[in-house]
């Protein structure tokens, strides 16, 4: 339960109060391109956008793209990309 009474709290259980001394251990990596905004989560899906430049161009062309992953393997389920220059 999340939020629904408006008052900026959750009753989630297993939340961490404190880091362990040795840090967070990542589950997966994905490499992905810049991008402008930060990934979302939702029911099992991770979805990032990404910006890759294409080498060599004057133009500041591109290719941006939406990645949907899963978010227990990070493996990627699917992609949508589109060209783009500035």
């Amino acid at each position: 339960m999340c939020c629904n009474d408006r008052r900026g709290t959750w009753h989630e259980t297993g939340i961490l109060s404190q880091f362990p001394d040795d840090g967070l251990k990542p589950v997966w990596k994905v490499a992905i391109g810049s991008g402008y905004a930060g990934p979302v989560v939702s029911a099992g899906l991770v979805f990032v956008p990404d910006y890759l430049p294409k080498p060599d161009t004057t133009t500041l062309e591109a290719v941006e793209r939406l990645l949907c992953l899963d978010e227990d393997t990070g493996d990627v389920l699917w992609k949508h990309e589109w060209s783009t220059h500035l």
